[in-house]
């Protein structure tokens, strides 16, 4: 669904590249991650993604569009929404729904389709109550989650959550990780760049990002188990995985888990 072959980008032809050499594939309903420390070009790789940056060097198909072709770009972007940092960015509209049906009316929808594309979105963020309200009334969470509504309006194929959750409290954060996961359970693919170890830690599939290379990619455990080199490139642990650790070397035998209420049910059988 979203192939990188050999891509390399810079912003300057006077400046050094800030991806090198990128290989990756992202296949339908995949829930992918993407970490690394400010400055390693995971948001740089996101915005490559909606065609919102062309490769300096290499291609990117993403379905079956190269990012390359502008003819494709509208394509694209129908097809991989993008939610940002911070969602003052990404809403356009005084009144929660006609925020949400900006898109489907750039698509040129029917107005009966627009209003069942609204209504279906705001449904799938919980967000139902809020059709009428000013977003400047809402909590951080729930622009965010008027922003991603917008997008789900244009039935998108791909998400790509670009850092979305960094300006949110922790109730924010859990609010919108557990859309992310819904909307990833109804075949959505998801791209989610965080520096947030926990988010990641609920990916499929997590890649490192360093000095602009894919430095790491596997599972979440394959990756979280490599702890020095992620402390090498200034990353975390997530917590959790650092109390089973401990609680393991105490003798405790316990499976390595991602979820704390698995955590807490292991404890809980051991007699």
């Amino acid at each position: 669904m979203i192939s990188f072959d050999h891509v390399s980008f810079r912003y300057d032809t006077d400046q050094p590249l800030v991806l090198q050499d990128i290989d990756l594939t992202i296949n339908r309903g995949d829930f992918v991650a993407l970490i690394g420390h400010n400055g390693s070009g995971k948001s740089t790789l996101a915005k490559l993604i909606n065609a919102l940056l062309i490769p300096t060097e290499g291609n990117i198909h993403v379905l079956d569009y190269n990012t390359r072709d502008e003819d494709s770009i509208w394509a694209i972007r129908q097809h991989a929404g993008m939610i940002f940092q911070n969602p003052d960015n990404q809403i356009v509209a005084s009144i929660v729904e006609e925020d949400v049906a900006f898109g489907p009316e750039n698509l040129g929808l029917e107005a009966s389709l627009i209003r069942t594309r609204v209504d279906q979105a705001l449904e799938g963020v919980n967000m139902t109550e809020f059709v009428t309200r000013p977003p400047h009334m809402l909590s951080g969470g729930q622009k965010q989650r008027v922003a991603i509504a917008g997008v789900l309006a244009m039935e998108p194929d791909i998400i790509i959550f670009d850092e979305a959750t960094s300006m949110l409290d922790p109730i924010g954060r859990t609010e919108v990780m557990q859309i992310l996961k819904q909307l990833n359970q109804k075949g959505i693919t998801i791209v989610l760049i965080t520096h947030f170890m926990e988010e990641a830690l609920q990916a499929d599939f997590v890649y490192v990002m360093d000095q602009g290379r894919i430095a790491l990619q596997g599972s979440p455990l394959e990756i979280f188990d490599r702890q020095e080199e992620l402390i090498a490139m200034n990353l975390e642990v997530p917590e959790i995985l650092i109390i089973t650790e401990y609680l393991k070397q105490q003798g405790i035998p316990l499976e390595p888990v991602t979820e704390q209420a698995d955590l807490v049910r292991q404890l809980c059988q051991l007699k």
